[in-house]
C-alpha cells in the first residue's frame, strides 16, 4: 500500500502511478478515455453487437464497500434508451436496456463517479461488459434474476415462476451470452464464492445443482462442474447449451438411462439447511425434490422441479463458451485517489504568501499535500503541509540576469539567490574582453581587437597564414579568419577557415608560388586533352579526369585516364567493315585499335578475321537455305563439294534409284521402275504390277485382271503386294452407271449384304476419299504431293514442275483439278498457273541468293556508294551497279554488278575550273583520290610564267 513520506522525490513519484484524484461533491470521470474500437475482439464480436445491461459496483480500497454518500452519476449519453439503477445495499450500479457495445463504452467515458463522503479513502470502480457482477478470484460473472427482470426478456420455455428447467434456459440463452461466456444457474463451489456472493448480492431463489436419476447423489449438472461435453444435438437446444443430458428432468426415478443417471460433478462444498435435502415430496407427488434452491439466509433446499413460490434465481459465467474479449478489457477497475488540494484549506496555506505557491497532493492519502514554488526553484524535503522555501537565481536562463548578461556575452553572478531579494546580481565582460562591473544591467564598454597581440583571433587565423579581420571589438568570438593562398577560397567567423580549392580551375595552375601540392586537375586532364571535375573543393588529389574524344569512355581519380573505345559502335572501322557489310563485329580489348574481330552471319556462312573483313565460305547445303529445303521436298539428298565454291551443290538420288544427273539448284532426275523387281509378285497372282511414279520410292501396286473383280469393294489395288482378286458378279453390271458421269472418273464395285445391293463409287488412284453408298464419292488430290494421272508432258505436273524451278507448289482447293500453282522462294515475288512463275527481284533491296562472285547490292552499302537495279528488267541476275556519291566522280566506265571506281577532281566539284578560267588559267587537279583535298591548282597559259601558286596562279 502507498503511505505518505516527507521527501519530495517520494512524493513526486506517487503522484506519478497513474491513479485519477477526486473529491467530495466534485464529478470525477472515471473512464474519459476508453474507445470501443480500441479493443482486442476474437470470433465474431465487434463494436456494433447488442448488449442489454452493463454493471457498475463501487467499493473502497482493499475490496470494503462503499461508503454513504457513494454514487454514479448519469451520462449525458444515457438519453431515454439506457436506464440506470444504483444499489446502496450493494453498492452496484446496473445501467439496462438492449443497445449496441459502442453505446455503452461511450456511456462509459462520460459517467461520473460522485460522493458526499469526507472518508478521503480511494476508491475502486469496476466495469463489467455484460449483466453481471464480476469476481476476480476465480474470473466468473454472477447476476441475481428476480422473476419479473427476467420477463422483460422473453425466452422459450415454461412460466419462469414455476419451473428450475425455464430458469436455466433464461440463463443459458444466446441473448443473455457476455461476449461468448455462456451462462447456466450457479454453481457454488467453495466458501469463498458463497461469500463473494453474500456481499455482492441477493442469491435467493435456483441454483444449478440436482439428484435427479440417482435419488440422495447430488451433483452439479449445469456449467463447467455439468459434464465434459455438451450434447451436439439436443432435443432442447438452449437449455442444453450448458447443461448435461441427465434424461427426462420431469419424470419420477428412474428418469434417466445409463450413463446420465451420473452425470455431472458430486457436490464438495455445502450449505444445507439445517434438516435438508429431506426429499419431501417423494412419498406425496409423482416427481420429487431433485433440484437445488437457496433459501433468502442462503441457505441450500431441495425443491421439485416446478415450485410456485420460486421467484428468483443467480445465473453464472464463465467456463462454458469461448471469450471473444480478453477477460482484461471485459472488466476493468480504476482505483480513484483523494484530491486534499481540491477541498480548499490546503491551498489556502499555499496561496498566503507572495509570490504564490501551488497546492499539490501526489498520493490521494490524507495528511501527505504540499506547497509548491511557483517562482524560483523549490528547496529539498520543504513545502509538506507548509510554504516551501524557494531558490531564485536571477542568472538562471529565462531571469532578468541571464537576459541582460548572458544573452550579450557576459559572465553574470547573483550572491544572494532567494526570492526574496532580487535586482542585486553582477555583469562582467567575458575574458579576454575588459570593462566596468554592471549590477542590475550589463558591464561595459568591453573591448579586444582579436586579431592583434595574444588574440584568439591572431593565433588561429594569422599564424597560420590566413588574414584576420575584427570589425566589432565589441564581442568575442566575432573575427573572420579568411583563405589568402593562390586559388584557395574560404572564411570563417570565430575560428581558422576551412578553405576550399577547385584544381580543376584556371586558377590553380597560372602558377606555382604558393600552390597546394594537390592543385594539379586542370593541368593533368589538360594535358592529356580530358575533361576535369573535382567534386570536393577542400580534398586534395580528388579531382577526376574523363576521356572527351568521339566514343572514347574511360575515367580515372587523381591522374589521366585510359581511354577506351569500341571500333564495332558508330564511327568506328568495325562498324564500317563489319555491321555495315553485314558481319557481326565484336571488340574485346578496345583500348587498342585494330583488334576487332568480324564473323560471317546469315544462314550456312562461315569465317571471321581481325582488323578487317572476313572471307565467308558458303553450305549450300545449310538447312536454312532453299537447296536443302527443295532436295528433302524431291526425297532427295543434298551434297555440297566445296564450300568455296558457288552453285557446285547439287540434289543426289537416293538408291536404288537410277543415275543421278546433277543440276545445280535443282532436283535430280531420279528413275526406278519397281515393277522390273516386284513384277512377280503380281504375275504368280495373275496380276498386272504398275509403278504410277517411276521417280519415287514404294508406288508399285498389283491390279486385277477382267474379269476378275477385287473382291473388297474398298481395295481396288494391292500397294506393294497382291490384290484381293476374284470372279464374282456384282450389282456394278445393273446400277454402274450411278457412278458415271463424274471427272475424274470413278470406279463401281458391288456393296456386301448389309448395303442391300446397293454399289460403292470409289476415287480412282492417286484419288483418295470415303465410297460412296450408291452415290459419287468425294475425291480429292493434292496435285501438289503426287504425280498428275492426267498431265501429258507438255503440262507435267506440280510436284515435278515447281521443284525444277526451285519454286514451291501450292494446291488451294484439293477437289478442284489443275489449279496448282509455282510460286518463288524468298526473297523473289511471282507465282504461275500450272507452270513454272517469272521471278522478279530488286538485287538492291536484299540478299542474292543465286549470286556469285558478283554479290549484291551490299556491295555498294560497303563502299559507301547508291546502288542502283534497272527497274526496267528485275528478272535479269547480276546488272545492278553501283554509283559514286557527291562530290565523287565514277572514273572510267560503269561496272555491272561491281563496286564503282570513284575519285575526286576538284576542278570539277570544289569550283576549281571557275576560278581559273576566270583569270585566264587552266585547272589541274594531279591527285584525284577521294581523300586528296585541296590539292587542285591553277597553271598559266603558254607564253606566261608562273610567278605564284596559291589555286589562281600569278602569271607574268
Amino acid at each position: 500500500m502507498r503511505r505518505a513520506v516527507p521527501a519530495l522525490a517520494a512524493l513526486l513519484a506517487a503522484s506519478a502511478a497513474g491513479e485519477r484524484a477526486y473529491a467530495p461533491m466534485v464529478p470525477t470521470l472515471v473512464w474519459p478515455g476508453l474507445a470501443c474500437d480500441d479493443l482486442p475482439f476474437t470470433g465474431g464480436c465487434n463494436c456494433d453487437m447488442q448488449k442489454r445491461a452493463l454493471m457498475i459496483t463501487v467499493a473502497t480500497a482493499g475490496g470494503g464497500t462503499c461508503a454513504p454518500g457513494d454514487r454514479m452519476g448519469e451520462s449525458p449519453f444515457m438519453g431515454g434508451q439506457v436506464v440506470g439503477t444504483w444499489d446502496a445495499t450493494y453498492c452496484n450500479y446496473l445501467l439496462e436496456g438492449t443497445t449496441s457495445l459502442r453505446h455503452y463504452v461511450e456511456i462509459l467515458t462520460t459517467l461520473p463517479f460522485v460522493t458526499t463522503a469526507t472518508d478521503m479513502q480511494p476508491r475502486e470502480i469496476t466495469f463489467t461488459l455484460g449483466g453481471g457482477i464480476y469476481n476476480k478470484h476465480n474470473g466468473h460473472f454472477y447476476e441475481h434474476v428476480g422473476i419479473d427482470k427476467a420477463r422483460e426478456y422473453p425466452n422459450p420455455g415454461s412460466d419462469l415462476q414455476e419451473s428450475w428447467r425455464a430458469a436455466q434456459q433464461w440463463c443459458a440463452h444466446p441473448d443473455q451470452d457476455i461476449l461468448g461466456l455462456v451462462g447456466y444457474l450457479a454453481t457454488i463451489t467453495t466458501a469463498g464464492e458463497k461469500a463473494f456472493l453474500d456481499a455482492h448480492m441477493n442469491s435467493i431463489g435456483w441454483l444449478g445443482g440436482a439428484d435427479v436419476g440417482d435419488e440422495g447423489s447430488w451433483r452439479w449438472i449445469v456449467g463447467p462442474e455439468g459434464c465434459a461435453g455438451y450434447l451436439t444435438a439436443p432435443t432442447d437446444p438452449v437449455l442444453r447449451r450448458s447443461m448435461c443430458d441427465v434424461g427426462d428432468l420431469a419424470a419420477r426415478e428412474p428418469g434417466c438411462t445409463g450413463t446420465q443417471c451420473t452425470e455431472g460433478t458430486p457436490f464438495g462444498y455445502t450449505n444445507w439447511e439445517p434438516g435438508e435435502p429431506n426429499a419431501a415430496y417423494m412419498t406425496r407427488e409423482s416427481e420429487g425434490e431433485d433440484f437445488l434452491h437457496s433459501y433468502r439466509n442462503t441457505n441450500w433446499n431441495d425443491f421439485r422441479l416446478t415450485n410456485g413460490r420460486i421467484e428468483a434465481f443467480t445465473c453464472e459465467w464463465g467456463g462454458v463458451g469461448t471469450p471473444c474479449l480478453p477477460m482484461a478489457n471485459v472488466t476493468q477497475t480504476e482505483t480513484l485517489v483523494v484530491d486534499e488540494c481540491a477541498s480548499g484549506a490546503a491551498s489556502g496555506v499555499c496561496n498566503a504568501t507572495a509570490p504564490p505557491q501551488t497546492c499539490r497532493d501526489p498520493s490521494g492519502h490524507a495528511g501527505d499535500w504540499m506547497c509548491m514554488c511557483t517562482v524560483g526553484t523549490q528547496k529539498f524535503d520543504t513545502g509538506v503541509r507548509s510554504l516551501a522555501v524557494c531558490q531564485y537565481d536571477e542568472c538562471e536562463p529565462g531571469r532578468r540576469g541571464h537576459d541582460l548578461c548572458v544573452q550579450i556575452g557576459q559572465d553574470c553572478t547573483d550572491a544572494s539567490p532567494t526570492a526574496e531579494a532580487q535586482h542585486d546580481f553582477e555583469c562582467k565582460c567575458a575574458a579576454p574582453l575588459s570593462g566596468a562591473v554592471g549590477t542590475d544591467g550589463p558591464a561595459g564598454p568591453c573591448t579586444q581587437d582579436e586579431c592583434r597581440g595574444d588574440g584568439v583571433g591572431k593565433a588561429l587565423c594569422v599564424d597560420v597564414g590566413q588574414q584576420c579581420q575584427d570589425e566589432n571589438q565589441t564581442h568575442a568570438g566575432n573575427f573572420v579568419c579568411t583563405c589568402t593562398r593562390l586559388g584557395e577560397y574560404g572564411n570563417a567567423t570565430g575560428a581558422a577557415a576551412v578553405c576550399a580549392l577547385d584544381e580543376c580551375a584556371a586558377a590553380a595552375v597560372s602558377g606555382s608560388r604558393g600552390l597546394p601540392p594537390g592543385a594539379r586537375g586542370a593541368r593533368t586532364c589538360g594535358a592529356a586533352g580530358q575533361t576535369c571535375s573535382d567534386a570536393d573543393h577542400t580534398v586534395d588529389g580528388d579531382f577526376v579526369c574523363t576521356c572527351a574524344g568521339a566514343g572514347e569512355t574511360g575515367t580515372a581519380t587523381g591522374a589521366a585516364a585510359v581511354c577506351e573505345r569500341d571500333e564495332c559502335a558508330a564511327g568506328g572501322l568495325g562498324k564500317t567493315l563489319c555491321v555495315d557489310d553485314g558481319h557481326m563485329c565484336v571488340d574485346a580489348n578496345r583500348t587498342h585499335s585494330g583488334n576487332f574481330v568480324c564473323t560471317c552471319t546469315g544462314a550456312g556462312r562461315t569465317g571471321t578475321a581481325t582488323g578487317g573483313a572476313p572471307v565467308c565460305a558458303l553450305d549450300e547445303c545449310d538447312a536454312g537455305l532453299a537447296l536443302n529445303a527443295t532436295c528433302e521436298m524431291a526425297k532427295q539428298t543434298c551434297v555440297e563439294p566445296d564450300v568455296a565454291e558457288a552453285d557446285d551443290a547439287y540434289c543426289q538420288c537416293p538408291p536404288p534409284m537410277g543415275a543421278q544427273k546433277r543440276v545445280g539448284g535443282a532436283v535430280a532426275a531420279c528413275e526406278w521402275d519397281e515393277c522390273a523387281d516386284h513384277a512377280a509378285t503380281c504375275t504368280n497372282a495373275q496380276q498386272v504390277c504398275e509403278d504410277a511414279d517411276k521417280g519415287a520410292m514404294g508406288t508399285w501396286v498389283c491390279k486385277c485382271v477382267h474379269p476378275q473383280e477385287p473382291v473388297d469393294p474398298a481395295q481396288l489395288v494391292g500397294e506393294q503386294t497382291v490384290a484381293g482378286c476374284a470372279f464374282k458378279e456384282g450389282d456394278c453390271k445393273k446400277y454402274g452407271y450411278v457412278c458415271s458421269g463424274t471427272s475424274p472418273a470413278q470406279i463401281c464395285g458391288a456393296g456386301e449384304v448389309e448395303w442391300d445391293g446397293r454399289v460403292l463409287c470409289k476415287c480412282p488412284a492417286p484419288y483418295s476419299a470415303p465410297p460412296g453408298k450408291h452415290e459419287h464419292a468425294s475425291c480429292t488430290l493434292d496435285e501438289c504431293a503426287v504425280v498428275c494421272p492426267w498431265c501429258d508432258k507438255t503440262e507435267g505436273h506440280g510436284a515435278g514442275t515447281c521443284a525444277s524451278a526451285q519454286q514451291a507448289c501450292r494446291d488451294a482447293d484439293h477437289t478442284v483439278d489443275r489449279d496448282w500453282r509455282c510460286v518463288c522462294a524468298d526473297p523473289y515475288d511471282g507465282d504461275s498457273l500450272m507452270s513454272t512463275a517469272k521471278c522478279v527481284v530488286d538485287e538492291c533491296n536484299v540478299e542474292c541468293p543465286h549470286c556469285a562472285d558478283s554479290g549484291n547490292g551490299n556491295a555498294c552499302v560497303a563502299a559507301d556508294q547508291t546502288c542502283q537495279d534497272p527497274a526496267g528488267d528485275r528478272t535479269a541476275r547480276g546488272n545492278w551497279y553501283c554509283e559514286c556519291k557527291a562530290p565523287l566522280s565514277l572514273k572510267g566506265a560503269r561496272q555491272a554488278a561491281a563496286a564503282a571506281d570513284c575519285e575526286l577532281n576538284e576542278c570539277r566539284s570544289a569550283g576549281g575550273d571557275a576560278v581559273c578560267v576566270a583569270g585566264g588559267q587552266t585547272c589541274a587537279d594531279e591527285d584525284t583520290a577521294p581523300d586528296a583535298v585541296g590539292d587542285w591548282a591553277c597553271t598559266c597559259a603558254d607564253g606566261f610564267r608562273t610567278v605564284a601558286t596559291a589555286q589562281a596562279a600569278v602569271c607574268e
